[in-house]
């Protein structure tokens, strides 16, 4: 945390042992470290389950990129997350403990997801929460080139339309353009996308990907 004055308060967990040290700051320079020094919150083992804010549970058609949220409880200073594609949890494809009572994750599109956590403090942990479920969106399927045709020759090079197929579930698309000696993206919301000014005498690549909040497709 940055702060102006020469305090900082903040809620931390119980039972748990924390460190803490300060660096000064101006303008464009931060001194070094403090040593560390360290203190131990009162309180006994975490009892209190956290429960499950966000996504909502059996939530659908959920971003790839999702932070899994509960409600910070008293007795925890951290807590530990567990997400699977079974509900049983007998595989893992998330296990992590966190400070925060949010977790920041990419999950894979067109897949179910069970999630579960449990809060911790240095002299134990709650048991787990109950089991939820959510849903990410389905990524885009490949879209189809129109044109220029491939190996299309003698287009006129001060302005060049791309075009190809629309996506049913694209939000946009990404167009990129190659020589062999550099590249180019480019980021439309449309099956069109003008370029214009391109070197005269040069043999140029293209190819597309769809993109929606589940993902991306194939190029």
């Amino acid at each position: 945390a940055t702060v102006n004055g020469t305090s900082y308060a903040y809620s931390l967990g119980a039972a748990t042992k924390y460190y803490w040290r300060v660096a000064a700051i101006n303008a464009g320079f931060t001194s070094e470290y403090t040593a560390a020094f360290n203190f131990t919150t009162s309180g006994s083992a975490a009892a209190t389950v956290p429960t499950q804010v966000a996504p909502p549970n059996k939530g659908t058609n959920q971003p790839s990129l999702l932070s899994l949220k509960v409600n910070r409880t008293a007795d925890a200073s951290r807590y530990q997350w567990q997400v699977s594609n079974m509900p049983s949890f007998t595989v893992l494809y998330a296990d992590e403990v966190t400070a925060d009572t949010a977790y920041p994750g990419q999950f894979t599109g067109g897949q179910t997801f069970y999630w579960r956590v449990r809060g911790l403090n240095d002299l134990g942990q709650t048991a787990y929460s109950q089991i939820d479920t959510f849903s990410v969106m389905a990524p885009p399927s490949r879209t189809t080139l129109v044109s220029p045709a491939t190996g299309s020759i003698n287009v006129v090079s001060d302005s060049v339309f791309f075009t190809w197929r629309v996506v049913g579930n694209a939000v946009s698309y990404n167009l990129q353009l190659s020589t062999i000696n550099s590249s180019v993206t480019y980021t439309t919301t449309d099956t069109m996308y003008r370029v214009n000014g391109l070197a005269k005498l040069t043999n140029y690549t293209w190819k597309v990907e769809a993109i929606n909040a589940g993902g991306t497709s194939f190029y």
